[in-house]
């Protein structure tokens, strides 16, 4: 089944952890998800692939 978001960031702590992923959903809302829910809900692309929110928001 594929997911109705797509991800855009990840949040992470000051150790490098990710805490949060940032993601958006076809009509454009945007939520941030706890990791193990992004992995559970196979949401694209893998968490791995994200940039930084820091990078995210250099690049717009």
């Amino acid at each position: 089944m594929s997911s109705s978001y797509t991800g855009l960031y990840v949040q992470r702590l000051s150790d490098g952890k990710i805490h949060s992923v940032q993601v958006v959903d076809t009509a454009g809302n945007s939520i941030p998800l706890d990791p193990h829910i992004y992995i559970e809900r196979d949401i694209k692309p893998p968490m791995e692939q994200l940039p930084d929110e820091e990078d995210y928001h250099s690049k717009k």
